[in-house]
């Protein structure tokens, strides 16, 4: 008996369907950290953030890697699972 990439544990690895030919496919692997642009409100730079899209909502304070002034972040992930950011002082 031979084994075949059907049986590869439903990744869809091998660029098919994961779940096979008329089968709906798994809503993909678990999103991990992805990059959003956002510009600095102090020094107004454009930045990329690494958002962990798997955490959900977010709120937290992050330096601008430019000037260095704290950046307060809040991050929502859409119907669609995409990270929106929304950047201000922090002390705003």
């Amino acid at each position: 008996m031979t084994e075949n990439s059907a049986n590869d544990g439903g990744s869809g690895r091998d660029g098919g369907a994961a779940g096979g030919p008329g089968q709906p496919e798994d809503h993909d692997e678990p999103r991990g950290v992805e990059p959003v642009d956002a510009s600095c409100p102090y020094c107004g730079v454009s930045l990329e953030l690494l958002v962990d899209v798997s955490a959900g909502a977010q709120h937290y304070v992050e330096d601008c890697e430019v000037c260095c002034n704290p950046m307060e972040v809040r991050v929502v992930i859409d119907r669609d699972g995409d990270p929106m950011i929304d950047v201000r002082h922090q002390d705003d």
